[in-house]
């Protein structure tokens, strides 16, 4: 899979925190990202990009709980603001 999306460049800095022990870091902790293109299309799902895989990843947050994923401004569709899951 070589596909890349085009867009406008995104950075995106997440903090995982351990609500059950005090809101500590949650090192370790899997996080899960995946968004449309611009025009709106999943990577894997939609027509014509289901042999891709770009715009989504996991990454493992650090000691102190920190995730960074660099990506694209996400697309909208029909009835959908701009987001990312």
């Amino acid at each position: 899979m070589s596909g890349i999306a085009q867009g406008i460049a995104l950075t995106m800095r997440y903090k995982v925190l351990d609500i059950a022990n005090g809101c500590t870091p949650y090192a370790g902790a899997a996080l899960y990202v995946w968004q449309s293109t611009r025009e709106g299309s999943y990577s894997l799902y939609s027509e014509g990009v289901q042999d891709q895989n770009f715009l989504r990843g996991v990454q493992a947050a650090d000691d102190d709980g920190w995730v960074t994923f660099q990506t694209v401004f996400p697309g909208c569709y029909d009835g959908r603001w701009p987001h990312v899951h």
